[in-house]
């Protein structure tokens, strides 16, 4: 295995160590700029996850397939929150800046299976009710 494969593998690639003390964070992209983010993250090294959609859209040419971002102006990176890694990754062409500071998604998204089945890994069954947060001056009905 080359160095650099060995690198990629270890995700020490580019300077950004991937070890057990690395979490997922949300990052804001800007406005149509979530490819071209995801692919210059990807080229530093940097794990990272774009999930996305296939639509039809239609022009002057007739009917195109085209792969989507199912969260516009958002994408999610695997780093450990260094001021180092965070830099690299705000320093990022398309990269705006970080969805607050907390770690983000380390619940169960298990990306291939969000990938096959089109649902978060460990969410309930279609059709369970689930119980959002009241809204300011509103009474839980619990």
């Amino acid at each position: 295995m080359s160095t650099e494969a060995n690198k990629l593998a270890t995700g020490e690639l580019g300077g950004v160590v991937v070890g057990t003390d690395a979490h997922w964070y949300a990052i804001r992209t800007r406005s149509r700029h979530e490819k071209m983010a995801a692919q210059q993250l990807g080229m530093l090294g940097i794990e990272n996850f774009l999930p996305l959609v296939t639509q039809t859209h239609r022009w002057s040419t007739g009917p195109k397939m085209v792969d989507v971002p199912l969260f516009s102006g958002y994408a999610f990176v695997r780093i450990t929150y260094t001021p180092e890694h965070r830099l690299r990754v705000l320093r990022t062409h398309g990269v705006v800046d970080f969805v607050g500071v907390q770690l983000l998604l380390d619940v169960g998204l298990d990306a291939a299976h969000f990938l096959d089945h089109g649902d978060i890994a460990g969410a309930g069954a279609e059709g369970d009710a689930v119980q959002g947060p009241s809204r300011p001056g509103q009474l839980s009905a619990a």
